[in-house]
């Protein structure tokens, strides 16, 4: 089995900040957050928000404001599930999975709203269907993707962290066996994480204690990597 789990310590040139075992005095990676609102979705809701008569994912996604918590019931959410809607730095938009359930998305999430958070969640879509997209595609600044378990993505990147805007954090995730699939034919080699940074426009992009594994299973060594980064004014970082 190949696994890593990545540690660094930021320094100025740097586009992309991985790490890390040890704690420093500030930890701008993390935030507190207090809902403005608390609603509830189920695989099957079709109601209101209420604990006992929750929204559909969709809907929630389509009418979320900012300060919104969505706490997600247990059971499998199929299908691709965009995010437009945006939250604020102080005021984001959470999509969290109750606790001690299993929320599993059997699909992909496109994030476009900018502090969209993802929280708790299991990703995974190992029967390919167009159109191609990583796992969780992040389009949006602001964006927290916090202890999520991402893994076979059929032919794609378990997460896509673009370069869109600042101030977007990857906390505690586990990425594995994405790219299921794939072929030269494809183009595009699959990663567990592919990512891009301009540090001169947008600072810092954070992963914090993330762990890769198992990507070299695929059979893909030559072209799949655990983590892939592209990082501007920095340099290329290739794959590890």
């Amino acid at each position: 089995m190949q696994s890593v789990q990545f540690l660094a310590r930021a320094v100025p040139l740097t586009a992309l900040v991985v790490c890390c075992a040890r704690t420093w005095a500030a930890n701008p990676w993390t935030q507190s957050f207090a809902p403005v609102r608390q609603l509830y979705v189920a695989v099957n809701g079709n109601g209101t928000g209420t604990s006992s008569n929750p929204l559909s994912l969709s809907a929630a996604a389509a009418g979320a404001q900012p300060g919104d918590l969505y706490w997600m019931n247990a059971g499998t959410y199929s299908g691709d599930f965009t995010f437009n809607q945006a939250g604020t730095a102080v005021a984001p938009i959470v999509f969290r999975a109750l606790s001690g359930q299993r929320v599993t998305i059997n699909g992909h999430l496109i994030l476009n709203g900018a502090y969209t958070w993802i929280w708790g969640l299991e990703v995974t879509k190992p029967v390919f269907t167009n159109p191609r997209e990583s796992g969780i595609a992040v389009y949006a600044a602001g964006v927290h993707l916090i202890n999520n378990v991402i893994h076979h993505i059929a032919k794609d990147n378990g997460v896509g962290a673009w370069n869109n805007g600042p101030g977007q954090v990857y906390y505690g995730n586990i990425m594995y066996l994405n790219g299921v699939g794939w072929t030269e034919a494809d183009t595009a080699p699959p990663h567990n994480v592919y990512t891009q940074n301009d540090y001169a426009s947008y600072g810092y992009k954070y992963f914090v204690n993330n762990v890769s594994l198992d990507e070299g299973l695929l059979g893909l060594a030559e072209t799949a990597f655990l983590f892939h980064a592209f990082t501007g004014g920095a340099g290329y970082t290739n794959g590890l």
